[in-house]
């Protein structure tokens, strides 16, 4: 995620990477050799080192490309600075016997402007006991089970990068297992 400010003129940038994996697992570092694109130079470009400059507010996808094989990221452009990343519900029960067992949430970025994006599909999401209840890379939890206890909580944590700071926001998941 990257900031454009049009009045002021300043414009963020992030660095990116692009990684080789072979077949048999091996990795190499072939950001300076690859070919990089922007799906929407309206709102971010690249240059040939992998250096994202944010242009205006919207989405656009990064294409890094080498040796035949390519790899994208979605690079978030917001038009103010972002204030906060919240989950919806910050807290919910699952029923393990009576359901439900799922529960979808959302990630909501809160702009200093009051403004909001959903960004659900785009954060990074995790589990603090993926014994107790996972998280689809959607927010989707799926309850799994209480543990020997009639019921367990897990931390559903969603997470954003920006060019200086990485942004959390947590939903509690009770598990029951009445």
């Amino acid at each position: 995620m990257l900031s454009s400010n049009s009045s002021s003129g300043t414009k963020e940038t992030k660095q990116i990477t692009a990684t080789s994996v072979s077949v048999g697992g091996s990795t190499s570092d072939v950001t300076s050799t690859a070919a990089w694109t922007s799906s929407n130079t309206s709102v971010a470009t690249v240059d040939a080192t992998g250096t994202v400059t944010a242009v205006g507010a919207g989405t656009a996808t990064i294409t890094a490309k080498s040796s035949g094989v390519s790899g994208n990221a979605t690079v978030i452009v917001v038009a103010s600075a972002v204030s906060k990343l919240a989950v919806t519900p910050g807290s919910t029960t699952l029923h393990m016997t009576t359901g439900p067992r799922t529960v979808q949430l959302f990630a909501t970025l809160t702009l200093a402007s009051g403004a909001t994006q959903d960004v659900s599909t785009l954060v990074a999401w995790s589990s603090s006991d993926t014994n107790v209840a996972t998280v689809s890379t959607s927010g989707l939890v799926t309850g799994v089970a209480a543990g020997s206890l009639s019921s367990s909580t897990a931390t559903i944590t969603a997470s954003i990068a920006s060019a200086s700071s990485t942004l959390t926001g947590t939903s509690t998941i009770t598990i029951d297992s009445f």
